[in-house]
């Protein structure tokens, strides 16, 4: 059975559109976008807000921390370009968290996750936990 051009194309043409369309949740469909990771909101300058509040770090167990430090890492000429690196710098509990990725809770920002790496532990006993954010 043969086919002519101009019918190849067509069918070549509509399946292309069909293929690249975004199939997105049925939220989408209603009118309604579904929701988005609270972090990608979140600027260096929202976390500075937060030093010395308290923050949740929930896992198999869950550890209150406090939020020491906003440490911005990004070198003074890139920071114009809207990009952003910082570290948040924890301490607090004495359970040792491994390096993972952790839901985070707040009672301002509330929920939201964090990939989260251990450090010592001060005179006191309280562990150390550091997260880094990198948008470039």
């Amino acid at each position: 059975m043969s086919i002519s051009r101009r019918i190849f194309l067509k069918v070549s043409t509509i399946a292309a559109v069909a293929a690249g369309m975004s199939l997105k949740p049925s939220l989408s469909i209603l009118g309604q976008d579904p929701p988005s990771d609270p972090l990608s909101n979140y600027t260096r300058a929202t976390f500075a807000q937060y030093v010395d509040s308290v923050f949740t770090i929930v896992g198999s167990t869950s550890v209150e921390v406090t939020l020491t430090e906003v440490e911005n890492t990004l070198p003074a000429n890139e920071s114009a370009s809207g990009r952003e690196c910082f570290v948040l710098h924890f301490r607090g509990g004495s359970t040792v968290l491994g390096q993972n990725t952790y839901t985070i809770e707040h009672a301002a920002l509330g929920t939201f996750s964090l990939f989260v790496v251990p450090g010592g532990a001060d005179a006191n006993g309280a562990r150390a936990y550091t997260a880094t954010i990198n948008r470039r």
